[in-house]
């Protein structure tokens, strides 16, 4: 006797890419860019029944695993978009700090503003220089 199948049709869908997949692209283009010196990775839950929170955050193993969280993002389980995307690193230099995104062009170019900010690779500079 075969097992009956309960749950109806479902699709998986190809696009757009959920937010929390473009973060961890990116945690992996970092984890091949530095090696095993920074370690980035990507943690997600649940704000509500329908709105999720992501952060992509980077952990350092030689200095006693210390972990720095660099972007978060919030938004919706239906459509992505609008979201929120905030710099997690402050906005001491006038720099982006927290940013609206309808689309998901809009949210790749703020994450790109803030990961290539000159505060963001300053940062990981000077903790790749302490792992040296």
């Amino acid at each position: 006797m075969s097992t009956q199948d309960y749950w109806g049709d479902l699709q998986v869908p190809a696009e757009p890419p959920p937010p929390v997949q473009i973060l961890k692209e990116q945690a992996s283009v970092l984890n091949e860019k530095v090696g095993r010196q920074i370690r980035a990775s990507v943690v997600t839950s649940g704000l509500t029944k329908q709105q999720f929170r992501s952060t992509l955050a980077i952990t350092i193993p030689a200095l006693d695993r210390y972990h720095l969280d660099i972007v978060t993002v919030i938004y919706p389980l239906k459509d992505y978009y609008p979201l929120a995307l905030s710099d997690d690193l402050d906005d001491e230099d006038g720099e982006l700090s927290e940013v609206n995104c309808n689309s998901e062009q809009g949210f790749r170019d703020a994450l790109h503003r803030v990961l290539s900010s000159k505060r963001t690779t300053n940062t990981l500079n000077n903790l790749l220089s302490l792992t040296s």
